[in-house]
């Protein structure tokens, strides 16, 4: 998908930028990815689609373990609009660990297709995010009217 590519593009910057890249991701391998550069390691993390409410405990104690396993020093999350981001970012940020957040969307998507709770949270839960990337002009000046860092 959009967000696949576009992590495949971003990984190869960040590699000539001298960053070392650790991809995590809720999916093994498949042969249908994007193809990466050798360097990148690919971490599986529990699915965040098996993640309901009273089950997040061990997916939060496999995430601190990853970000210190590998020595994570940023995150830069596409996991815009997942249903656990508020709970990963509290685990991210509670690690020390500064997050970018990459949207793929508008922000009106949620309030259009009248998912009102989930558009009342974003601001919110995005505030976490040391920077929020937006896809527009008009995106990100919503970010910024409702406070945030965006670009």
């Amino acid at each position: 998908g959009g967000v696949q590519r576009v992590i495949s593009k971003q990984i190869p910057m960040l590699i000539n930028m001298g960053y070392k890249v650790v991809l995590i991701t809720d999916e093994p391998a498949s042969v249908n990815d994007y193809e990466l550069p050798d360097s990148v390691e690919r971490v599986i993390i529990d699915n965040c689609f098996s993640i309901v409410a009273g089950n997040y405990y061990n997916r939060a104690v496999e995430l601190s373990n990853i970000l210190k396993t590998y020595k994570i020093d940023i995150i830069i999350d596409h996991a815009f609009a997942s249903h656990i981001l508020f709970w990963d970012l509290c685990v991210i940020r509670g690690n020390g660990i500064p997050v970018i957040l990459c949207t793929h969307s508008i922000f009106s998507f949620y309030l259009v297709n009248k998912n009102f709770e989930f558009f009342m949270q974003i601001p919110w839960t995005y505030r976490m995010c040391n920077k929020v990337i937006a896809l527009s002009s008009v995106d990100k000046k919503y970010y910024g009217i409702c406070g945030l860092n965006s670009a």
